[in-house]
């Protein structure tokens, strides 16, 4: 069975990067610009991961991170952060994986794979 990833980022030009490389690789990829819609699209899409940035309009990584903790159709989803922040302005469970932007296909590969399987 085919593995879904939401991606959660708010720039158009890292949203088709992440589509290509995850598609290319085996994934089915959706994505949302915000926490906001990104919430919609978890219960609508259930991915397996979600790849999420930290800094966007509306509703941030981390609102949706709470969000999500609290609800218990969610809280079990695997997050990854994929962000350009320094990892000191987050208010996130220290046990979430991060990523860091310019991304590292290799290293956001590896750990894909290492949370689904």
């Amino acid at each position: 069975m085919d593995k879904k990833i939401l991606v959660v980022e708010d720039e158009t030009d890292i949203v088709e990067y992440m589509n290509d490389l995850l598609s290319d690789n085996g994934y089915i990829v959706d994505s949302a610009s915000n926490g906001k819609q990104a919430f919609g699209k978890i219960k609508e899409y259930n991915p397996d991961l979600i790849l999420l940035d930290i800094q966007m309009p509306e509703e941030t990584g981390v609102e949706l991170y709470r969000k999500m903790f609290r609800d218990k159709d969610m809280n079990t989803i695997p997050v990854i952060i994929v962000s350009g922040m320094s990892a000191a302005n987050w208010a996130i469970n220290s046990r979430v994986p991060v990523i860091d932007k310019p991304i590292d296909e290799a290293a956001l590969l590896n750990q894909i794979e290492n949370m689904l399987s």
